[in-house]
């Protein structure tokens, strides 16, 4: 018990010590290509949500802010989605012009079965 407790007021002093800034992943999409890998990786594995969220990201990357003709004051659309409703289809195709990329449909390859 003692053990525990100490390593708990070890911990605390630690923490207070530690500054952590917040991570964005839009500070790491400097070029289409990483827009590119992170929304290829994102409509491979993500939910619906975790999509437009990707978008948003990307959005908020130095590739897009004050690009997007949707983007209100200061170019930036997608920071305050929460607040304006939903990305909308139009808002998504616009991100991903600004980023450089553009939709395309594709026919999945063969898949491997066991």
């Amino acid at each position: 018990m003692a053990d525990r407790q100490r390593q708990s007021g070890m911990m605390e002093r630690v923490m207070e010590r530690v500054k952590l800034k917040p991570f964005d992943a839009a500070a790491y999409l400097d070029t289409p290509e990483d827009a590119q890998a992170f929304l290829e990786d994102a409509f491979e594995h993500g939910s619906v949500a975790e999509i437009v969220h990707a978008m948003m990201i990307v959005g908020r990357s130095s590739l897009v802010a004050g690009h997007t003709p949707a983007a209100g004051p200061g170019g930036d659309r997608s920071r305050e989605a929460g607040a304006a409703g939903p990305l909308s289809f139009a808002d998504a195709l616009e991100i991903l012009k600004a980023a450089g990329l553009r939709l395309a449909v594709v026919r999945p390859g063969p898949t491997l079965t066991s």
